[in-house]
């Protein structure tokens, strides 16, 4: 069905008052904690060459399926930002500044994805970009940052996991282990991961299907891969979070996997059952014990609640049995 001409487009939404200034308050509040470390703002185009993007991978979700791309009215080949980390780094080797650069951005992306509750086709995002040296100090730093933006927000039930990718040659050497796992057991994967594992095997890591799940958890750790200068700069940041009073949490966990030890067990969702319907139940629980007196209305039928358009109880059938009530109970 097409988009109706005087709507939203499809996966888009209109922000207003009070939910604006709620977005508007966030984005101060980001620019307090990350300015006053030195940051300062910096603004992409929304809009960048396609081959920016593509240094992301092309093997990417983002690249080969969300992307908005369009041949402009010039012919060239043109993509709406589907993130801001490349348009930042462009605009560092663009402009050569003075490192360490230190910028942070807020503002809109674009990623063509299938719209549900929470997931938008155009959403805003803040982040925050440390380029130039290879400084521990600085990754701990951008880490620190997040965790105060989050304490900012009043925000207290966080769990701050750390790790490490290592260094290019360590990742390789990982992406052989993995490589290697994955095509060993390759008809148990999943058609989808099997076409992903050909194009980049750390990917295969993400996959959420039933049918992988037991093969991701088997798969070698990275932490086992680290080189000695890799671990050594992992453990400076771990130290330059301890000296700050960083709470985290540094965890071999299971690619795929999310920790379920003491203090990162999985919580349960329970959905709580609304407020009419609350209601509903303990009205129905208090006329069973002859608590609530049972207000008849015509033809010897319970009346129920005004306004509800059908009574809260129907009476027994003709048989003598009892028919459900909209509590979801059997009623005499």
């Amino acid at each position: 069905m097409a988009d109706s001409t005087f709507r939203a487009p499809k996966g888009t939404r209109d922000i207003l008052w009070p939910d604006s200034a709620r977005w508007r308050a966030l984005v101060d509040a980001f620019a307090d904690v990350v300015g006053a470390a030195g940051y300062t703002q910096v603004v992409p185009p929304m809009f960048e060459h396609v081959e920016v993007f593509h240094r992301l991978g092309d093997a990417t979700d983002v690249v080969s399926k969300e992307m908005y791309e369009f041949l402009d009215k010039g012919g060239r080949n043109i993509a709406l930002r589907p993130e801001q980390t490349a348009s930042v780094v462009r605009a560092f080797a663009e402009h050569r500044p003075v490192v360490p650069w230190k910028v942070w951005y807020a503002g809109p992306n674009f990623r063509y994805e299938r719209a549900q509750k929470g997931r938008f086709r155009q959403f805003d995002q803040v982040g925050v970009e440390a380029l130039g040296p290879d400084d521990p100090h600085l990754d701990a730093e951008v880490i620190a940052l997040a965790w105060r933006f989050y304490e900012r927000l009043g925000l207290r039930r966080v769990t701050l996991l750390v790790n490490s990718l290592g260094n290019p040659e360590d990742r390789a050497r990982y992406v052989e282990a993995l490589t290697a796992h994955f095509a060993d057991n390759r008809d148990a994967l999943s058609e989808a991961s099997r076409s992903t594992l050909e194009r980049n095997p750390l990917r295969v890591l993400d996959s959420k299907r039933p049918e992988d799940a037991d093969l991701v958890a088997a798969a070698p750790r990275m932490d086992d891969h680290l080189s000695d200068d890799a671990a050594e700069h992992f453990a400076r940041v771990c130290g330059a979070l301890d000296a700050v009073d960083i709470p985290y949490t540094r965890r071999r966990l299971r690619p795929g996997r999310r920790p379920d030890a003491a203090g990162l067990r999985r919580r349960r969702r329970v959905r709580r059952p609304s407020g009419r319907r609350r209601r509903l139940r303990g009205r129905h629980l208090r006329r069973r014990r002859g608590r609530a007196p049972d207000r008849r209305g015509p033809a010897g039928r319970p009346a129920g609640r005004p306004g509800l358009g059908r009574p809260l109880h129907e009476g027994p059938d003709e048989g003598g049995r009892p028919e459900r009530c909209r509590a979801g109970r059997d009623c005499w």
